[in-house]
This record gives structure tokens, sequence and C-alpha cells, in this order.
């Protein structure tokens, strides 16, 4: 096969081709582009024949050393020649990149090889901010809303609690007072707002009001995912009880999560519904006093821990971490210890 002078005379890998594009490149910078971007396509098709020549089967009765030598030597003139005939459309994308590039960098002054490009917006963030393309919404450490609880059986099932998940479920007996939905921008916001009714509760149940502040914050995240029915007004469920048949009040079917045999399922479940933050404090204490399998967590008096362990192992919910959950808000800080005081002698 005859070798392509013109080409390979240009070649960046033959000296003197290699001299001679820089001689180019040096007093007319634009007239190499094509040059170059010509190279970048020979090597590239260079390199895809010799992908294909690996997938061949080798060691064939006339396969040696010499061969190989010579058939990539082959190759790369048939890749020099189709570069030549249009080759592959690299070459013009990779020219019409370089124009560009060297178009944003003509005023650059002389005797800087490499200039730096233009600082990009970036720049003016301070260091530790995060990438404006990509900014993440604040971490929400909050445990998921309405903790999973654990159906009852037999006579107690009157008296059950289950989960009670976010909005978007269909309402059965709707709350009566519509109320513009309430949401809280903090966890702090959130204590403060619903402080006083868990004292009040906490001096009937004698138990910390911390405790409860804790629990409500696990079974709503914080208030922010307490559900709403399908005309906007709000249920005030913070303890996520289900609505069972004793239950003569609003109600609310919605979809919730269960653990069953370990894993996580989804279940629809209706849940007793509350027009006021008092009116379902008031109900979760009567839930507790009249429900015997929670006497061992009524006992458990300024104990707060063991009052949350007391509940999961009476059947309160079905999540198998829900005490060590309550355990870790009520330890995270953002509920004052003043607040774990037992109003109860």
């Amino acid at each position: 096969m005859t070798i392509n002078q013109s080409t390979a005379i240009t070649s960046y890998n033959d000296f003197e081709g290699l001299a001679r594009l820089q001689s180019v490149a040096k007093n007319d910078p634009r007239a190499a582009l094509k040059t170059v971007a010509h190279q970048f396509e020979t090597q590239f098709i260079n390199m895809m024949m010799k992908s294909m020549r690996d997938a061949t089967p080798q060691n064939g009765l006339l396969d040696s050393e010499q061969s190989k030598t010579f058939q990539s030597m082959m190759d790369q003139e048939v890749s020099q020649k189709i570069a030549a005939h249009g080759g592959i459309g690299l070459a013009r994308m990779i020219e019409q990149q370089l124009r560009q590039d060297t178009s944003s960098q003509a005023a650059i002054p002389q005797g800087m090889a490499f200039p730096l490009h233009n600082a990009s917006i970036a720049s003016s963030q301070p260091v530790d901010a995060p990438p404006r393309a990509f900014k993440l919404p604040p971490r929400d450490m909050t445990l998921r809303p309405f903790a999973l609880h654990r159906p009852p059986t037999g006579p107690e099932a009157t008296a059950s609690g289950d989960t009670a998940p976010g909005s978007g479920g269909t309402s059965v007996n709707p709350i009566s007072t519509a109320q513009t939905p309430k949401y809280w921008d903090s966890p702090e916001a959130f204590v403060d707002a619903i402080m006083p009714h868990a004292q009040a509760a906490a001096r009937k149940l004698g138990v910390p009001a911390k405790v409860l502040v804790a629990q409500s914050a696990l079974e709503t995240g914080w208030g922010k995912h307490l559900p709403v029915d399908a005309q906007g007004r709000q249920n005030y469920n913070f303890f996520g009880i289900k609505a069972d048949p004793s239950w003569q009040g609003a109600q609310q079917t919605v979809n919730t999560l269960e653990f069953e045999g370990g894993a996580m399922v989804t279940r629809k479940a209706a849940f007793r519904a509350y027009d006021s933050i008092a009116s379902s404090f008031n109900d979760f204490v009567q839930f507790l006093q009249e429900n015997p399998r929670y006497s061992q967590a009524l006992s458990s008096k300024g104990d707060p821990d063991a009052f949350a362990r007391a509940l999961q192992k009476a059947g309160y919910a079905t999540d198998p971490q829900y005490a060590d959950k309550l355990i870790a808000i009520m330890h995270s800080g953002r509920i004052p210890d003043a607040t774990s005081e037992s109003a109860a002698s």
C-alpha cells in the first residue's frame, strides 16, 4: 500500500510533520485547527480498528509477531485514508469546538502559553457554600411521621393505635371544623406550640411532658406531616391512633405503613381525626388510661425512657425500633430539659 505523503508529513507522531505543525500553529493558529482536528480523528479511528482487531480470534496458522506489526502499520494507513476522505465527522466537531475556544481567548496577551479561562459565577460563592446548581434542601433528621402501630387482636382491639401517615387519603366522617392547615417551620416552633397541651396531658398521665412532645414529633415529623382531608382540613392526630369500632368521632382513611414479618408494607386504614391540638392530646390521655395493656407504661412515672420501651412492649407500634427512635428524639436536645419534669407525684 502506498503511503499518503501529504497526510503523513503533518502527522503529530512524525518528527518532521510535528515541526511543520508547530510552525503553522505559531504563525496562524486558526489555520492549524483543521490539521489538529484531522489528527485527532485519525488517532480515534486507529484506536477503533485496534479494538476490532483485539476482538477477533488470534494465533492463526499464518499469525506471527511480524504479521501483527505489518497489520498495525496497515491499520494506521487505513485510518489516515478514512480521515482524509471525509472521516466519521469527528474532525469537524473538534475543529468547531477549538475555534470557539480560540475565539474566546483572542485577547490573551502574548507570552501566556496556557491562559486561564474567565472565572465562572461559582467563584463568587463562599468557599464552604454548596454548589448552586445542586443545592440540597436542609437535611431533615426527623423520623418518618406517624410511627407504625401494631393492630391489636382480641378484646383490646377496640382501643388500638396505629400508623397515621401523611395527607392525601379519603375522608370518612370528616372533621367538623374547617381550618387552614397549620405547619411549623422548625422543631422549636413545633415544641412551643404543643408544649402547653403536652404538659396538661402529662399531669393527667403522671409521665414527663418531654416524652409526649417527643412522641408527637416522631409521629408527625415535627408537625410537618399531619394528614389533610380532601377539603383541605387538617387532622391533628399527633399520636397515630386508629379509628377502631368503639370510636364515634370523625375519622380519616389513608394509606399507612406497617411492619409485617420484618418487612414494611403499605396498608389502608382509618384513623381518628381531631380538629384541634387539645382534642388530640385529651383523647390520647383517655386512650392510654382506658387500655389495660399500657398500665406498665403509665407506671413508669418519671422515667421517659422506660415509658417509651413499655409502649413498644405493649404493642403500641409495629416498628421494632419505635422505642429507640422515641428515646433518640428525647435526647436530641431539641426538647428543653425543663419539659421532662413529671407533674405527677
